[in-house]
């Protein structure tokens, strides 16, 4: 009889420990969850998790359309490897959310949609406090990522080969905090829309898109401190209607044509630090 109770403590403390792993609380009370895709774990089930604040840390490659209807939630790659590739729609959806964060990912395989948005990797809808950061966001039949009605900051991610536009910020507010890379997209590496913003301390790259490498829709405006915007098949740098776009050290270079305003839209260099040089456009 008292092996037995042993054996049962045994592994009662076994089971407890185990949970303790896979659920933990980190000093700032935080719920972290540990999804293993190479095990079948589902990122959408630890989204359940009624915690206040949420953790979860992926590993291996996801096959899934991540919903995030939540608030105060991370996702976070827990190895270089971690990706999530878009089941039947988008990889990862945010909808009317707060202070969600997603790091240190690779997100493919995002499906073109019919309907205004249609599809991509990554999609913010009316969302603030969002931020992304260490993405790569490649491969996907629609956009790479679309920001509609959010705040977003983004820094040190790669935006490339989709089909679409690489990002697309539309009645959006947007701040690059580390460096912007928006490579051999389709059609625009970045498209600003429908009144949307953008500022960039950080370095900006838009090589290799099949139409503008930074384009301003109607009535945006941006304010880019550091660019480099060279051998996209249409114009370096487009601004349309009403827009306001303002560049500090600024290399364009390569492109059909190297910076274009239209009907009212404004190109400015800074008073301070301003440099542009713009040459080798066809």
């Amino acid at each position: 009889m008292r092996a037995s109770r042993g054996l049962v403590l045994g592994c009662a403390v076994l089971v407890l420990f185990t949970c303790f792993v896979a659920e933990a609380k980190d000093q700032s009370g935080a719920k972290t969850i540990l999804v293993d895709c190479a095990k079948r774990d589902s990122i959408n089930e630890a989204l359940e998790d009624k915690s206040d604040e949420l953790i979860i840390e992926i590993s291996g490659t996801c096959q899934a359309d991540v919903v995030i209807e939540r608030n105060t939630v991370t996702l976070r790659g827990a190895g270089s490897g971690a990706t999530v590739v878009a089941a039947s729609s988008t990889a990862i959806f945010l909808d009317r959310v707060s202070r969600v964060s997603i790091e240190n990912l690779t997100v493919q395989g995002g499906l073109e949609e019919p309907g205004e948005i249609g599809g991509a990797g990554i999609i913010v809808w009316f969302s603030t406090g969002v931020s992304v950061s260490n993405l790569v966001v490649e491969n996907d039949q629609g956009k790479g990522m679309t920001v509609v009605g959010s705040e977003v900051v983004i820094s040190d991610s790669v935006f490339q080969d989709t089909n679409g536009y690489g990002l697309q910020g539309n009645q959006s507010s947007l701040f690059f905090l580390g460096e912007v890379e928006l490579l051999n997209n389709r059609f625009e590496g970045l498209l600003l829309s429908f009144g949307s913003r953008l500022t960039s301390p950080a370095a900006i790259r838009a090589i290799d898109n099949g139409e503008h490498g930074i384009a301003l829709g109607e009535h945006s405006s941006a304010t880019l401190y550091s660019v480099e915007v060279t051998d996209n098949v249409s114009d370096g740098i487009s601004v349309g209607r009403g827009s306001v776009l303002v560049l500090g050290d600024v290399e364009v270079s390569n492109n059909r044509n190297g910076m274009m305003a239209m009907n009212g839209g404004q190109i400015h260099v800074a008073e301070e630090g301003g440099v542009a040089h713009v040459h080798d456009n066809t």
